[in-house]
């Protein structure tokens, strides 16, 4: 994985950032007593054993230490489901068993351990040169000059190990998100917001602390006035100044771990996020199982229908994608976009009264020839489930009735009139699956050839975007991937080229002038036959000067986020999409 040499887009807007770390803690406060009602729960546990036992759990903080630990590690769960929700939002952790500890929660423990370990070598160092500075104070000066001097040297020393602590911890969120990296990359990564960041953290620090000391206070009134002090705090008394202060222990962690996530936000929107990115598999998933059974399925519904006609291949696609239920309270609008067919897809996961609601404009696949509204109304509703978006979901016309580039400009005719509609480009995500994912870039170049404003991001899924069909994985992934073969599929880009040149940027986007364009989501399956056409995408793209991340996903087949009742890298795979959504429309800094 690569990481750019200065970022100096990351700048964070410091007090935009902190309303928007207490905002976001405030909004989704029930997850967090949900979540850290278990490692709040086993210290007050802890707290009770140990008020039983008649220890005086006030002056004993060496014994519960292993206990605290314990604690910790079981708030790693709630620290990675924090995490995702702040870059995937609250789709991702509703899925999210309590206490499951899977490749993000090892990760953090070992990141955590790795970062103490940094932390304890940058104080030691700092420590030093406190001490050879008293004792040279030591040798000449007074008792009371020793004691400033202590606070003049410790202090620098004391901000620039916290300084390198909050540079260090984005690598949290970064492992979170399913796309480790490491802590020198995290230095990398937070150059030219490192700054702020620290200041921020203090922030959100002074903030936990502010209502750590008015509870605090509270509690010592309280105690007063029923004749306790805090001094001689014993017994039940003891038990619950002891769990105010472990509340808010754990009140600061969340308030830190939201702006941990919502950096590893800023930073992947200033476009200096990993280009590649090798998503890991779940270690409880048996991907080649799921992935035969989802071929067993697709071969099931080949062998009962025909492909005789272009007629019946539409039917037969339609009958595939129509066979998956439809999200719960999905609702379905046909609408006349512009002189195109389309319908509006949306629910309860999308307020059509808010006005920050994201619109994904969808863009299906087909090969050009057969899909439409039936075949990937699924597809779409989960991804704006999973964004918490409304989605237009485009008919556009198909070959061979209607060759290259109708479908182009159908689609581009659909953002015109979604723009007249009121809609900000800026809450706009193109999306699309196959020729679906072509179409995402070759309507962007189309839209700013006709001097629309660009979208916020595009997604591409298993995009076909070199209609030549020039990669090697039509050869190597052919036995592998139910999709087809390089010659099927070249044979499908005649249907709809009808005789123009597959070198045409809008007919095979690799070739187009793609600077100037958002940024671009790119997923692909390592079984896939297009998975060389999703690499040659985002080399482009990335040689323009695009913001790309093209993330390949170990033992998928082309198209696997429709199989998301199949297969769990699908439903993994849409809650990454509807991440990117967000992050990239809900304007949170």
């Amino acid at each position: 994985m690569s990481v750019p040499a200065n970022n100096p887009a990351t700048a964070l807007p410091i007090w935009a950032t902190l309303r928007a770390v207490l905002g976001l803690c405030w909004v989704h406060r029930m997850v967090a007593l949900r979540y850290a009602s278990a490692p709040v729960g086993l210290l007050v546990l802890a707290d009770i054993g140990g008020t039983l036992a008649g220890i005086d759990i006030m002056n004993a903080n060496g014994w519960i230490a292993g206990v605290s630990a314990a604690a910790l590690i079981v708030f790693a769960p709630l620290t990675v489901a924090w995490y995702r929700l702040v870059v995937f939002g609250p789709a991702d952790i509703a899925r999210r068993p309590l206490l499951v500890f899977g490749n993000a929660e090892w990760r953090l423990v070992g990141l955590n351990v790795k970062l103490a370990l940094a932390i304890l070598g940058m104080g030691a160092v700092g420590a030093l040169v406190v001490f050879a500075g008293l004792a040279v104070i030591a040798t000449n000066g007074s008792e009371q000059g020793a004691k400033v001097a202590t606070v003049v040297l410790a202090v620098p020393v004391g901000v620039a190990v916290f300084y390198g602590l909050t540079r260090l911890s984005v690598a949290l969120a970064y492992a979170a998100a399913d796309t480790p990296i490491t802590l020198c990359q995290a230095i990398v990564l937070t150059r030219g917001c490192a700054g702020r960041l620290t200041v921020l953290h203090a922030l959100v620090a002074l903030a936990a602390g502010i209502l750590s000391a008015a509870s605090s206070a509270m509690v010592d009134a309280l105690g007063t006035a029923l004749g306790y002090s805090a001094e001689s705090a014993t017994g039940g008394w003891a038990l619950v100044v002891s769990s105010v202060a472990t509340v808010f222990s754990i009140a600061y962690l969340l308030f830190a771990t939201a702006l941990f996530g919502l950096a590893y936000r800023r930073i992947e929107r200033g476009e200096a996020g990993p280009p590649v990115v090798e998503i890991p598999n779940l270690p409880h998933v048996d991907v080649g199982g799921e992935v035969q059974r989802a071929i067993g399925y697709i071969d099931k519904l080949r062998s009962e229908g025909s492909k005789a006609t272009i007629a019946d291949f539409r039917a037969l696609f339609d009958r595939f994608g129509g066979s998956f239920p439809l999200p719960e309270g999905a609702r379905i609008t046909p609408v006349d976009a512009g002189g195109v067919p389309a319908a509006w897809i949306d629910g309860p996961w999308s307020d059509q009264a808010a006005v920050r609601v994201p619109v994904v404009l969808y863009f299906h696949g087909g090969g050009f020839s057969v899909g439409g509204i039936t075949s990937h109304r699924r597809a779409a509703a989960d991804i704006g489930r999973d964004a918490g978006a409304r989605v237009l979901l485009v008919d556009y016309r198909l070959a061979p009735e209607h060759p290259f580039p109708a479908a182009v400009r159908d689609c581009a005719a659909a953002y015109r009139w979604l723009i007249g509609q009121g809609v900000p480009a800026e809450r706009i995500v193109f999306a699309g699956d196959s020729a679906g994912g072509n179409l995402v870039v070759t309507t962007m170049l189309e839209a700013r050839a006709a001097g629309l404003p660009r979208p916020a991001a595009g997604v591409c899924l298993s995009p076909w975007v070199d209609l030549a069909c020039t990669g090697a994985t039509y050869d190597t992934n052919k036995a592998e991937d139910p999709i087809g073969s390089r010659q099927g599929l070249r044979e499908a880009a005649a249907i709809y080229l009808a005789g123009a040149d597959a070198g045409d940027p809008l007919a095979s986007p690799i070739h187009g002038e793609l600077s100037g364009l958002p940024p671009l989501l790119i997923q692909a399956g390592s079984r896939e036959v297009l998975l060389d056409d999703a690499r040659a995408l985002g080399a482009a793209a990335g040689r323009a000067g695009v913001a790309v991340r093209l993330e390949i996903w170990p033992g998928m087949i082309h198209n696997w986020q429709m199989l998301a009742d199949l297969l769990s890298d699908g439903v993994r795979a849409n809650t990454r999409i509807g991440g990117y959504v967000r992050l990239h429309t809900d304007g949170l800094m």
